[in-house]
This record gives C-alpha cells, structure tokens and sequence, in this order.
C-alpha cells in the first residue's frame, strides 16, 4: 500500500489512503516500521484509524504488553 500512496504522491494525486488497524495489531513491529517508512517519505495524505479497544486475542492489551502512551508514540513517528 506505501508503494500505491508514495506513486500516487509522485503523481500528484489528490486521493488519500486510509489503514484501519487494531491496538492488538499495532504490537507487531512491521506497524511500526510502516509508521516509519511513512514519515520519512512524508506521505501527507495516509490516514491511519486506529481500532482502539484495549483488546486482542488472549486478553486486554494492557496485561500483555501496555501500548500506553499511544499517541506519543505516533508524534514520535511523525504522525
């Protein structure tokens, strides 16, 4: 999808890309290195929504690894 938004900059496309992504999820360090590919090629226009109900599969988010705090952690990626 980052080659799809970063093609569609170059193209001066005025379209957006939205992620939907859960807080679960977002312990996986691929999100992350997502997070960093797309601020250091500045793609402006992604959107990324984030599903936040402190759950994922075995328990709530807080008992298995604490996420908190969250949107710190995006402003540290240049969201």
């Amino acid at each position: 999808m980052a080659k799809q938004r970063h093609a569609a900059q170059f193209d001066s496309s005025p379209g957006r890309v939205f992620v939907l992504t859960g807080d679960g999820e977002l312990e996986e360090g691929s999100n992350w290195e997502a997070a960093m590919a797309a601020a250091h090629f500045e793609l402006s226009n992604l959107i990324v929504i984030v599903d936040r109900n402190r759950l994922q599969l075995a328990d709530f988010t807080h008992n298995i690894m604490d996420l908190d705090p969250l949107d710190e952690k995006f402003r540290a990626f240049g969201f």
